[in-house]
């Protein structure tokens, strides 16, 4: 079995049309999610690129694999453990070809036989320096498919930044959605727009960018087509699984926060999951119940029949498949960049605990009743002390279980890489 494995940055999953955005933002995804599996509750372990493609590739947390954080000088000082399980090495160890269209480098590298970073169509990247546009992605993407020639199942994986900020779609992107209903959307009494807090926009130009946002998403999703379209030409789509996902959301101006991806609320971590592999898994199944990003690896090598490596924390979706499903009680969420701060969700509770001040200034604990208040806009835990104890001590288990101090992390030395912390490592 083949593996395309597709992953756009900082796309949160409620503004694709599968999962009920009401811009036509992603025909394409939408069609694979018709005849594939899509998981209408997956989560990011993190609310950053390097801690999430960390989990991506080797199905364990940012406690366990330590890359929690990203950006700062200290990222040149960090790796990955050479013990810890990687999807790429799993592969490649049983025969497969592997390739990766990347700029992360250092150990997102592990495992692929041909790592690939464009040497052109840079787009800048307030403080992430620079990064690709998709169309020089997909030429890379493409000049390795003419390369490889088949005998040996390939795994190719690849990174989409389009649907970062700056939001600049293309010319042919620019005029989508301009007079439809969501122009008229509520916009907040104020916006906390970047950790810069470089400018403010008006009420127009905060419109605009979240159309931009919904283009780039539409330019993404022409970009996945276009590759796939590619790749059934060269006659490399049989027997092929395609999986859909992100690193993690974004803010669009919830929380006070725009134009980035921290806190813990349901935008920056509801992230898209589809899996699309005609004969092997079910034709338009929707499967409820929670999953995480650490489920896809273990998913991937169970479809491809090879065992899982020791250390991987995360489950085979499989079972869920068949029975429309999932069965976990709860996803664990953690943030090491911008500051510092954990959760457990369940899918009625989300409890979150800020272990130092960051620049949201959020309280120092967060219930949220998802049911009934799905924005995270009022925090119950004044009010129902007896719940939010019980979260607390299974957020408190879980992370004690994972060798750190809860309690003792508060005083305790701790890593932000980014921001007014970054002089307090580990």
């Amino acid at each position: 079995m083949n593996i395309v494995l597709l992953v756009a940055d900082s796309l949160r999953a409620d503004h694709l049309t599968c999962y009920g955005y009401p811009r036509l933002t992603s025909p394409f995804i939408a069609g694979l999610a018709e005849e594939g599996c899509l998981f209408t509750h997956c989560f990011a372990a993190s609310t950053a690129t390097d801690p999430c493609f960390t989990t991506i590739h080797t199905g364990q947390y940012p406690i366990t694999h330590g890359i929690i954080g990203m950006y700062g000088p200290e990222r040149n000082d960090r790796w990955l453990a050479d013990d810890a399980p990687v999807l790429a090495e799993a592969l490649a160890g049983q025969g497969y070809v592997t390739a990766a269209v990347d700029s992360l480098q250092k150990w997102h590298k592990r495992g692929f036989e041909r790592y690939l970073v464009p040497e052109s169509g840079e787009k800048k990247v307030p403080i992430a320096g620079c990064v690709f546009t998709g169309d020089v992605v997909n030429r890379a993407a493409l000049a390795w498919a003419e390369r490889y020639r088949p005998g040996r199942p390939y795994f190719l994986f690849v990174h989409y930044w389009d649907t970062h900020a700056p939001y600049e779609p293309p010319v042919a992107f620019s005029r989508l959605f301009e007079s439809d209903e969501l122009w008229d959307m509520p916009l907040p009494r104020k916006v906390f727009l970047d950790i810069l807090r470089a400018c403010t926009y008006t009420e127009g130009e905060l419109r605009e960018q979240i159309a931009n946002y919904d283009r780039e998403i539409a330019h993404n999703d022409r970009l996945a087509q276009d590759l796939v379209e590619a790749l059934g030409k060269r006659g490399m789509l049989e027997d092929t699984l395609i999986i859909f996902t992100a690193d993690h959301g974004e803010s669009l101006w919830e929380k006070d926060c725009m134009l980035q991806h921290y806190n813990l609320h349901d935008p920056v971590v509801h992230v898209p999951l589809l899996m699309w592999a005609p004969g092997r898994l079910p034709e338009g199944r929707q499967v409820g119940g929670l999953c995480s990003q650490v489920d896809i690896m273990p998913t991937i090598l169970a479809l491809a029949g090879i065992p899982c490596p020791a250390g991987v924390e995360g489950e085979s979706l499989l079972p869920a498949i068949a029975r429309g499903k999932t069965g976990r009680k709860a996803v664990w969420l953690e943030e090491g960049t911008h500051q510092r701060t954990r959760a457990v969700r369940t899918d009625c509770w989300k409890f979150v605990k800020s272990i130092k001040p960051a620049y949201t200034r959020a309280p120092a604990r967060e219930l949220y009743d998802l049911r009934r208040d799905p924005g995270e806009t009022h925090n119950l835990w004044p009010r129902r002390r007896r719940l939010a104890t019980r979260l607390e001590r299974m957020l408190s288990d879980w992370v004690n279980a994972h060798g750190v101090d809860y309690d003792g992390e508060e005083t305790a030395p701790w890593q932000c890489l980014y921001g007014p912390f970054r002089d307090k490592t580990f």
